[in-house]
């Protein structure tokens, strides 16, 4: 299997993002017609969680793929500690650097990318394509119809809690140096005792969420390969540099999760129902969402405002859970319907 190659993409904030890319198998000698995907993944997860996909878009479209881990995932760098880390609008600016970066946009025959989001990646991929439309020529959204909408008449208790939460966790994550904020290893952080141990806390999360999602074991470990450290290199670890290697099966000793900490924080910062709608207006390109039978559950007024307001080309719904792209039980259905809406 092609597993691409690593990247690094300096932003001009200071972040370092982590990568995967996969280059065109042949050469067209016409850029513009060239293929390029970017590809983002969910809350918590990382590049690996295309490790399927990526490989046969490269091949049956010869494209040029770059599937990115977010700012606190996978390897790549961690978010300053002096400012709110996980707001999903930001993530959008990493994807507009990294497009830069790539020089993608760079001519005009060449202005358009297919992004492909899972879950939350999904909602940053309808965020970027309804915000820059002139950028976007296709989006796929993977298990995720875009951000998720709270009641405006909650706002004063959202806050309240991710102030809370924020006041008292910094002060116990960072309590061993407050002051280094690039090499104290992004916080405490909890230790497992071998790999099979943290895939099993990685299946067990998808189980504590909402409805009936699972997680293949396979799966787990394509996402905990990409997202533990050795425990023994934890004190040593630059959390705003980007790059790693990934684990493997052969390793047996004791690993931490790499990923920041403050990604399980509630987000001070939510979109309403309206603001939600808008985005669905204006996002111009074709469109195709699919949702697995055992997904993340929709609420009502989501499939409402999905069927009249972002009217996807190509709405499906598909066997597996969450995870249902990188699960190798329901990947190949899933993988063979996204070639088929990107050829057609």
């Amino acid at each position: 299997m092609n597993v691409g190659k690593d990247l690094i993409i300096p932003c001009s904030d200071g972040i370092e993002l982590a990568a995967r890319h996969w280059s065109p198998l042949h050469d067209t000698g016409d850029d513009s017609r060239k293929e390029r995907i970017i590809l983002l993944h969910g809350w918590l997860d990382n590049a690996a969680s295309f490790n399927l996909l990526a490989p046969k878009l490269n091949s049956a479209l010869n494209a040029e793929i770059v599937a990115l881990d977010l700012p606190g995932h996978g390897f790549s760098a961690h978010k300053s500690l002096d400012g709110p880390l996980q707001l999903i609008s930001e993530y959008s600016y990493y994807v507009s650097e990294s497009l830069e970066f790539l020089n993608w946009l760079e001519e005009p025959s060449n202005n358009s990318v297919t992004i492909i989001g899972h879950s939350m990646g999904a909602a940053i991929a309808m965020i970027y394509a309804a915000a820059f439309p002139e950028q976007c020529s296709r989006i796929v959204l993977l298990e995720g119809a875009g951000p998720l909408a709270r009641n405006p008449d909650d706002i004063s208790r959202h806050i309240r809690q991710s102030i809370t939460r924020r006041l008292k966790s910094t002060k116990t994550l960072f309590a061993q140096d407050p002051g280094n904020r690039s090499s104290n290893g992004g916080g405490r952080k909890k230790t497992y005792e071998n790999l099979d141990t943290a895939i099993a806390a990685r299946k067990k999360t998808a189980e504590l969420v909402p409805g009936d999602q699972y997680i293949s074991a396979e799966a787990a470990a394509a996402i905990v390969y990409r997202a533990t450290i050795p425990a023994s290199t934890l004190p040593s670890l630059n959390i705003s540099k980007a790059g790693g290697e990934e684990m493997t099966d052969e390793y047996k000793g004791k690993v931490v999760f790499r990923h920041d900490a403050r990604l399980t924080w509630p987000s001070i910062s939510y979109f309403s129902k309206e603001q939600v709608q808008a985005l669905y207006r204006d996002v111009q390109c074709p469109t195709c969402l699919i949702l697995a039978d055992d997904g993340w559950p929709e609420e009502a007024w989501t499939n409402e405002a999905v069927t009249n307001l972002l009217q996807p080309t190509k709405l499906m719904k598909l066997p597996g859970s969450h995870h249902f792209h990188l699960d190798p039980d329901t990947a190949e259905v899933v993988i063979d319907e996204v070639i088929d809406f990107l050829k057609n």
